[in-house]
């Protein structure tokens, strides 16, 4: 299962909103919308934590769950060189 159904079942399984658990945990509501579509994951270990807490979940629980890509299927953009000219 992945971090986006899990964390959509665990809501869903104690009766919380979307912004009921954004609330609790401290972040936005279309954070939690953005994982459960799988758009983003947490990036915040206290936010993981919380997350788990306000669920009813172990320590633990979606560390495993979440996936990162690797610094090879990272794209990186070159930086952009701004003058000062461009700045003011």
């Amino acid at each position: 299962m992945s971090f986006a159904e899990k964390i959509r079942q665990d809501r869903k399984t104690i009766g919380v909103t979307q912004l009921e658990l954004a609330q609790k945990i401290g972040c936005h509501m279309n954070t939690i919308s953005d994982w459960e579509r799988g758009e983003n994951q947490p990036g915040d270990i206290h936010l993981i934590a919380a997350a788990e807490q306000a669920l009813d979940q172990p320590p633990g629980t979606y560390f495993k769950e979440l996936t990162y890509p690797s610094t090879a299927q990272v794209r990186h953009r070159p930086a952009r060189v701004v003058t000062v000219a461009e700045s003011v």
